[in-house]
């Protein structure tokens, strides 16, 4: 896992958006991860702020290095590694203690003294670091192509002797083959049961859910009744009855959308765009259920109608329609056509000078307006298409 992460930082994408998303999945996939940490990333997404915390925190999870995050050359490095012996060109951006490490891997790995190279040119002002090493590099290519030439030499004058000198590195090919197959299943071990603790979590929480859901009661009249008791005093406005028959149907059918979106979360039912509707007309359900709510609530501690509901504008604009007269009618239903063209001019004006409050106002009107002329137009027996 720690390779990684430092592979993640030393090919950082150039996108920050893109940084976040793949930070995050590896802080995902971390063992020693704070579950609170990884929900709170999840909901609030990408912020500069935010990227600075989880980078900082992945670094410090895996014990990264600063030497480690850039210990390859960058994505589209120019400078072209023609042999083992080439120095790459990022190396002379290093700062004095990152060249002296990279020196001692060097020294180690290859065998080139280049360690000690580098600290006469880090001691000696006159002579640049980059004028020194080339210098040594040159050494060790000519010491290179000799032994190219006596290795060519041996081939020649002993074939046998060369064999039982290459079958051994043959077996190193294939012991190291191994062992990077097997680094890479344990890699992939790692990344399915961290899956399998992740789908284990998700199943848990669904059953919480479901018997949450389980737990609460379908409503009807008389629970209802029993809440409210002003709905069985005969001077409870006719709306509320209307309400409350709204309400029973609102909040059973909540329940049963939830119900269905658990099974499908289950897998016992197909996601997509099916889960989607679900989920959309589950929130309308629990919206109208709470607006109901509010109207009987509001009545019962005031004894006075809200009125914030559809409902109430609904039966007042058919009350005063049911009152006019046919030429009112008429007369409402010839003036509609103006009131209309005059209103999206306003809209026009409105929406110019970005004035919220008055678009807001003009789309309430016109939207009333078309509500009653519907009715109208039902009364006169105009059935628009």
């Amino acid at each position: 896992m720690k390779q990684k992460v430092i592979k993640f930082f030393q090919n950082l994408p150039d996108e920050k958006h893109e940084q976040f998303n793949q930070a995050y999945e590896l802080y995902r996939q971390s063992p020693t991860k704070n579950l609170g940490t990884e929900r709170s990333l999840n909901v609030q997404g990408y912020s500069e702020r935010g990227l600075e915390n989880l980078l900082y925190d992945l670094q410090k999870m895996h014990g990264v290095t600063d030497l480690e995050k850039v210990a390859v050359p960058v994505k589209n490095q120019k400078a072209k590694v023609e042999s083992e012996t080439l120095l790459p060109d990022y190396i002379l951006a290093f700062s004095e203690e990152e060249l002296r490490a990279w020196a001692q891997i060097e020294c180690v790995e290859k065998g080139t003294g280049l360690a000690e190279v580098i600290e006469m040119a880090l001691a000696d002002e006159e002579n640049t670091i980059a004028a020194i090493l080339t210098e040594e590099l040159e050494k060790i290519e000519v010491e290179s192509q000799k032994l190219k030439v006596e290795s060519e030499e041996l081939i020649d004058t002993n074939t046998e002797g060369i064999q039982a000198t290459t079958e051994p590195l043959v077996d190193n090919v294939a012991v190291n083959t191994l062992l990077q197959e097997n680094e890479s299943l344990v890699s992939e071990n790692e990344e399915l049961q961290l899956e399998k603790e992740d789908l284990e979590e998700e199943n848990e929480a669904l059953k919480e859910e479901v018997e949450e859901l389980k737990s609460m009661p379908k409503i009807d009249a008389q629970s209802i009744r029993v809440e409210f008791p002003f709905l069985s005093e005969p001077n409870c406005p006719d709306e509320f009855k209307i309400l409350v028959a709204d309400k029973i149907t609102a909040w059973n059918r909540y329940l049963e959308l939830q119900e269905q979106i658990a099974a499908a979360e289950r897998g016992e039912a197909p996601k997509g765009d099916y889960l989607a509707e679900l989920a959309k007309e589950a929130v309308e359900a629990f919206d109208e259920n709470q607006r109901i709510y509010e109207e009987l609530n509001a009545y019962a501690e005031t004894g006075k109608v809200l009125g914030k509901h559809p409902l109430f504008k609904r039966l007042q604009l058919t009350r005063e329609v049911e009152t006019m007269t046919s030429e009112e009618l008429y007369l409402y239903k010839g003036s509609s056509a103006k009131y209309f063209t005059d209103n999206k001019k306003s809209l026009a004006k409105a929406e110019k000078a970005k004035n919220t409050a008055k678009i807001l106002e003009i789309n309430t009107r016109v939207a009333e307006r078309e509500q009653k002329l519907a009715l109208v137009n039902k009364r006169l027996g105009i059935n628009k298409k």
